[in-house]
Order: structure tokens, then C-alpha cells, then sequence
């Protein structure tokens, strides 16, 4: 699948501000620093560039789907749904679609407990999302339950060592206001316990695995 780089309007743009206990990530695709910018949007073009099913007519569903920032890219192979815990990021999803003429349906939701049926989806993205589940055996249940034999799923998480520690430090993000419970580690290890995975990537490619950023999984449901 191609990513496609949304425009979102400036009013998006709303850095972390203390006591901000829940953070919309979307304004970091503003930021002023390339560096964050270069790797927010270099996440979300290499996961979608492991999907190897590019046909027109998916159910996708984009998990965590935040400001809605895939939902243009994917809603190019088919009928997009999207969800979120939190109605303030969906609000900006809804907008987005809205500027793109995008017929997705946008629904508040939690990934432990999905509302759709069974085995209906072809792809399912989840980028950065699993780092912040508690119960990851019940969402990866969820997400098994609601996936079509042969379907794809594509996780992201970021691989939390001292430079992507960092990294939140330079978002002005301490680590335990980022909201994150589990480590990438374990969720992999859960990952495959319900799961093929066909592809894994991290960003960037060319640095030893202790100095990656993200970690990118293409996987399937036998």
C-alpha cells in the first residue's frame, strides 16, 4: 500500500502543554524540528509499504486511529472504519475526511472490545497503539476475532531504549505521562502467539537494533 501525506489544518497543530496527561501526537506533523517530522510520517510510509494486498475493494480498519492521519492512504483500497477511545482526536479524523470527500466510518471504540463481527476485515492497522494496552491477549483476541483467514495487520511500536526516551524528552513527554504500559518486547513475543509475522522493519534500517526508534510488524491471520 502507498502512503499518502495528508495536509491537516494548523488548528491541529497543539504541542503537549503541561498537565496534558493525554497528548495528540497529530501535532507533531508540524513540528518545527525535521527530525520528529521525518520519523512521525517515515512510520506510517514503511508500515503501509509492507501490505502486500493492494486490492480495491478491503474493509480496512484502522486502530487507534487517532487525527485520522491513515484513513486517506487507505481509504484508496477500500471502506475504511476507524476507531479511537478519545472523541477529541476523532472530531479531527471526522474533519479530515470530511476534506478529503472520504466516505469512512469513524466510530468511538475500544480495542478490547471492537464492535464488529466476526472475520469481516482484510487489513488491520495498529500503529503505535499496543505500547499503551494493558491486556494485550485480549486485543490481540479482538483483533483475530474481527480479521478474515489470510487477512493482514500491520503493528507499529516504538522500541523503547534510551534514544527513543529521548526522543519523548525532546516532545517534552516524560515517560510516564506517555501513557505507554507495554514494552515492545512483550508485545511481540504476544504477537506471534496469535499471529504469522511475514515482515518486520525498523526505523531507521541502517542502525544497530539498540539505536532503532520503531519496530514494524506485517503479519497474518492462518
Amino acid at each position: 500500500m502507498q502512503f499518502i501525506e495528508p495536509t491537516f489544518k494548523r488548528k491541529y497543530f497543539v504541542p503537549p502543554r503541561e498537565g496534558d496527561d493525554l497528548p495528540d501526537a497529530s501535532w507533531a506533523y508540524y513540528s518545527s524540528n525535521p527530525i520528529i517530522r521525518a520519523v512521525y510520517y517515515a512510520r506510517l510510509r514503511q508500515s503501509l509499504g509492507m501490505v502486500e494486498n493492494t486490492q480495491r475493494n478491503q474493509k480496512i480498519l484502522d486502530i487507534g486511529t487517532g487525527s485520522g492521519v491513515l484513513i486517506p492512504s487507505l481509504a484508496r483500497y477500500g471502506k475504511v472504519y476507524a476507531v479511537d477511545r478519545e472523541e477529541k482526536f476523532l472530531a479531527k479524523a471526522r474533519a479530515l475526511c470530511a476534506r478529503y470527500s472520504i466516505p469512512s466510518i469513524i466510530r468511538r471504540a475500544d480495542i478490547l472490545a471492537l464492535p464488529f463481527r466476526d472475520s469481516i476485515f482484510d487489513t488491520i492497522t495498529c500503529i503505535s497503539i499496543m505500547e499503551h494496552v494493558q491486556d494485550l491477549d485480549k486485543a490481540f483476541t479482538e483483533i483475530r476475532r474481527v480479521m478474515k483467514k489470510g487477512g493482514a495487520l500491520v503493528v507499529g511500536v516504538p522500541i523503547e531504549k534510551f534514544l527513543v526516551k529521548s526522543i519523548f524528552s525532546l516532545f517534552g513527554l516524560q515517560q510516564e505521562k506517555t501513557g505507554h504500559c507495554s514494552h515492545y518486547t512483550i508485545i511481540e513475543q504476544k504477537l506471534r502467539n496469535y499471529f504469522v509475522a511475514k515482515k518486520i522493519k525498523k526505523i531507521p534500517s541502517f542502525l544497530p537494533h539498540s539505536l532503532s526508534l520503531y519496530k514494524m510488524y506485517y503479519c497474518i491471520k492462518e
